[in-house]
């Protein structure tokens, strides 16, 4: 489990600009869109979500980068009060929604972009800044 004290910062779909060897998907029912709120300058960020201080994250799986192929840490949202299990009754139910979601981008590709000043942070996973 993972628990980010501070905002969680996480993009709707893929960027096209920003580095990295490692993918982190969410599954999330309380993340809210920042569209209204985005800055008109080099903190602009298309398609940003946030989680509150405190959220925690559960690992369901992770993949190591091979070659061209990035790696992807696969992540679900805990409610505040669910306990952390070796496999809790949502973990499927994200797990194949999580899938769905990179055959959809493998075939529509990266289209976001993220502003340079903002693109530090979506480099580390939540709970590890």
């Amino acid at each position: 489990m993972l628990t980010d004290r501070a905002f969680t910062h996480a993009l709707i779909e893929p960027p096209v600009d920003l580095p990295g060897t490692v993918e982190v998907l969410l599954w999330s029912m309380t993340a809210r869109r920042t569209g209204l709120l985005e800055p008109a300058d080099d903190q602009y960020v298309e398609g940003r979500v946030l989680f509150l201080p405190g959220t925690r994250f559960k690992v369901l799986e992770v993949t190591e980068p091979t070659g061209d192929e990035r790696g992807r840490v696969l992540l679900r949202e805990l409610s505040a009060d669910e306990p952390v299990r070796a496999h809790g009754p949502f973990d499927d139910l994200a797990l194949t929604s999580l899938y769905r979601c990179v055959e959809r981008w493998a075939t529509v590709g990266r289209r976001r972009s993220v502003g340079a000043a903002a693109s530090r942070r979506f480099a580390a996973l939540p709970g590890l800044v």
